[in-house]
């Protein structure tokens, strides 16, 4: 297996901005010292991923993942911890050594995730060297796309390929290579039938399907000759690293085009994504063959809110694209749809007019989709009153699904116009649907973070302690938390000439006092590396870790610890220490807060052995308990008293 040295994994966080790392595929927008967005993970209409370039980590409110630069491109990319390094590091053109072991045992990785992605990037380097150097790639395949009129250029950049007519070309070469059987079925890239293993794909030209970061995890292949019993267009199976649901066709490529143009050009089949793409018109993606999903739709608005759907002008395509508006709709996403002459699609019309033709072409033809869907149903079913009846039906719950109040509001307008019907009618109509939507989704609701008031205060919240904080609820695990924050900020800080602030509190503090389980998993965890001599760990050594409990833990203890806003000193003329600096204050003010906390919960203690007590009429115990709880105030006061003095110093 590969190794990546911790001084190259430093310099790659060093390098990799929290906020440019996840603005490559989410748009960010700027909130006080933090940037918020959609979050990637799922489904959601307001922002609820909060990312931190103060603390180098994002959070999500709505769904609970969160980490750092690493961890992001991690999950968001479906990739193991070495590749997402590998490719922050490729991004940043950071030099990783060669200290990696044999490749055929990389290939016999048990991360099968991992072995799926080699297999199907030697799979694509197979079938395009196949098309290039093959006798029957160059007489069949070649002539095929030259035929299309795709240059070579076109070929190159889409990795296009060809399987071979023989029964089993490419399940002998991947074998040879190295590559398990098991794990070839499982990629479907090879079947087997009476103990004989055969090629899934034979005689077809390849087109590679790429994720959002340009993995091939999957194909699609075409065939030539007319065969009985045989499908035109042959597609991988699903498998853990394939989801047709979730991939685009050319959506690798498209990303940057898509985010700069601020629209998504959504087409049907490959072939019309090559054409576009050769004509210079790049922000174009391919459902291929399957009808949008809520999952598609999410992709696209990573990028951009304005999706132009550009379909033949036959029925199929118009239905194609009905069934996707609704989710399109729901995200809230601007919809335009651009219908082609009858007999032409993207891929012809696009040779026919030329790259600037048919951007022109656009322009000047695309709809907005609730506006074409009156005139398409008014012009197919008439103007009496029932088919007026009906289009305000599926108007009216059509625009229902925009979020906007104001687009709604011109929609209804541009409605009533084209039905001949009051406003009025159709805004009550509206508002019986949300209505009704309203409380069925009450049902199902359940308790969200309100991140939108989180958020607000945390751009005001002074990053100090109020006098209120002595008056500690003894439930509360806020101090353990701040205890786990003091040693993961400023562990490793001088203390005093002899002492590290780690060695203070660990031989100050004991985890016995903990009740939060996490807390005292970090704790014996960071007490460990102190025990045998290593330094103590910082936030990103949990950051990266693969116990999710434990990573989870650390990042909210850091991403719901406030920061002033950048207008705080000016606004209420009060200067405030960096975090750096406060180190030690830090470091008293936590200890004092916990050592309370600690005396709180042995008063409650005492308090229930002295109502025990009271009920068996023992008035020894009594006695000795009331001297104990006694002692116990004294020292509560004490803290107490401690623990203002110092946050009000």
């Amino acid at each position: 297996m590969s190794f990546i040295p911790d001084s190259v994994v430093q310099e790659i966080l060093y390098n990799a901005q929290i906020e440019d790392v996840v603005g490559d595929y989410v748009r960010l927008k700027k909130r006080g010292a933090n940037y918020v967005g959609l979050c990637p993970f799922h489904n959601e209409k307001t922002p609820s991923m909060m990312v931190s370039p103060q603390k180098g980590i994002f959070k999500c409110f709505g769904c609970g993942v969160g980490g750092d630069s690493i961890s992001f491109v991690k999950e968001v990319d479906n990739l193991s911890y070495p590749e997402a390094l590998r490719k922050l590091a490729e991004k940043y053109n950071i030099q990783i050594p060669d200290v990696s072991v044999d490749d055929k045992e990389q290939k016999r990785t048990d991360d099968e995730k991992e072995s799926l992605f080699l297999i199907f990037k030697f799979a694509a380097e197979w079938f395009e060297k196949t098309l290039w150097e093959s006798e029957e790639g160059i007489q069949v395949g070649q002539t095929y796309f030259k035929e299309r009129g795709f240059t070579k250029k076109t070929i190159q950049l889409f990795q296009l390929g060809y399987s071979k007519e023989s029964f089993s070309a490419f399940t002998e070469a991947a074998l040879q290579a190295g590559y398990k059987k098991e794990l070839l079925i499982k990629a479907g890239l090879i079947r087997e039938k009476n103990e004989h293993a055969y090629d899934f794909f034979r005689a077809r030209v390849i087109f590679p399907i790429h994720n959002y970061t340009g993995k091939v995890v999957a194909f699609g292949g075409r065939i030539l000759k007319s065969a009985e019993n045989q499908p035109k267009y042959l597609n991988s199976p699903e498998s853990i690293i394939y989801s047709k649901s979730k991939i685009l066709y050319g959506i690798s490529a498209a990303r940057n085009s898509i985010r700069q143009n601020n629209n998504c050009f959504l087409v049907e089949g490959y072939t019309d994504v090559l054409s576009l793409v050769q004509s210079g018109i790049e922000n174009v993606v391919a459902t291929a063959g399957t009808a949008m999903t809520e999952d598609q739709v999410r992709l696209i608005k990573r990028l951009s809110d304005k999706i132009t759907l550009i379909y033949d002008g036959d029925s199929a395509g118009i239905n194609a694209a009905k069934r996707g508006m609704e989710i399109i709709l729901r995200e809230g996403l601007d919809i335009k749809i651009v219908i082609l002459p009858d007999g032409e699609d993207p891929d012809s019309y696009v040779r026919k007019l030329g790259g600037d033709g048919f951007l022109k072409f656009i322009e000047e033809k695309a709809t907005d989709f609730i506006i074409f869907l009156a005139d398409d149903f008014l012009k197919k079913e008439g103007k009496d009153p029932s088919s007026i009846a009906k289009a305000a039906n599926l108007l009216t719950e059509t625009i229902a699904l925009i979020n906007d109040p104001i687009k709604r509001t011109i929609y209804i307008r541009e409605c009533s116009k084209k039905l001949d019907l009051p406003e009025d009618l159709l805004f009550k109509k509206i508002a019986r649907i949300l209505r009704k939507d309203y409380f069925d989704q009450q049902k199902k609701r359940t308790k969200e973070t309100n991140f939108q008031e989180y958020s607000n205060l945390e751009e005001e919240l002074l990053a100090t302690e109020t006098k209120e904080a002595a008056e500690l609820e003894v439930s509360s695990d806020y101090q353990e938390k701040d205890v786990i924050r003091i040693l993961l900020e400023f562990g490793n800080n001088i203390y005093d000439e002899e002492k590290t602030i780690a060695t203070f509190i660990f031989e100050e503090i004991n985890e016995g006092y903990f009740k939060n389980n996490h807390a005292i998993e970090v704790f014996k965890k960071m007490k460990s590396h102190w025990t045998e001599g290593k330094i103590c760990p910082t936030p990103e050594f949990f950051y990266q870790s693969d116990n999710k409990e434990q990573k989870d833990f650390v990042i909210d203890i850091f991403m719901n610890l406030p920061e002033p806003s950048n207008n705080w000193a000016e606004k209420h003329q009060i200067y405030l220490m960096s975090r750096e600096k406060r180190a030690e204050n830090d470091l008293i003010t936590t200890y004092l807060r916990f050592n309370l906390k600690v005396i709180l919960n042995l008063c409650e203690k005492e308090r229930l052995q002295i109502q025990e007590a009271e009920k068996n009429n023992d008035l020894e115990k009594i006695q000795d308990h009331l001297i104990e709880l006694d002692k116990l105030y004294t020292f509560q006061k004490k803290y107490a008293d401690m623990l203002k003095s110092v946050i009000l110093k």
